[in-house]
């Protein structure tokens, strides 16, 4: 339709613009030249762990996680009141830590007082709702 009209100069035009645009856009002759891809490489097989060292990092992934050292429990030791010689064997640690009774959780609602309601009320009313009244 007009020759010195771009697609991209339409939103120009239509946006309330009755001067047309000055500058035409040509491509230019020589397009700019395409990056050189380089060709793909084969991994080596010896980039990728053997059997072996895939069986010792699974094992070392799923063995059970350290526990804490002596230090900590020595201290937790102190702070729970036990024997000394319990934290030198950790497995006697264990035991002891699993012996010991849990503390009993608090009741949540010992706090809140029981409600003031008169049931028998209630039900009286409720009985006199289901006599005669029209509901809905």
């Amino acid at each position: 339709m007009f020759p010195w009209l771009s697609l991209s100069d339409v939103p120009l035009i239509l946006a309330d613009d009755p001067v047309p645009p000055t500058e035409v856009w040509v491509p230019s002759a020589d397009p700019a030249p395409e990056a050189v891809v380089p060709a793909l490489q084969v991994v080596p097989e010896d980039a990728f762990p053997t059997a072996a060292e895939l069986d010792a990092i699974f094992a070392e992934a799923s063995a059970r996680p350290p526990g804490p050292d002596l230090a900590l429990r020595q201290e937790v030791v102190a702070l729970l009141g036990l024997d000394a010689a319990v934290a030198e064997d950790p497995a006697a640690y264990d035991a002891a830590l699993a012996a010991l009774a849990p503390e009993p959780a608090p009741d949540p609602v010992s706090d809140v007082p029981a409600p003031a309601l008169d049931w028998e009320a209630m039900s009286r009313d409720w009985g006199d709702l289901s006599r005669g009244w029209i509901l809905g």
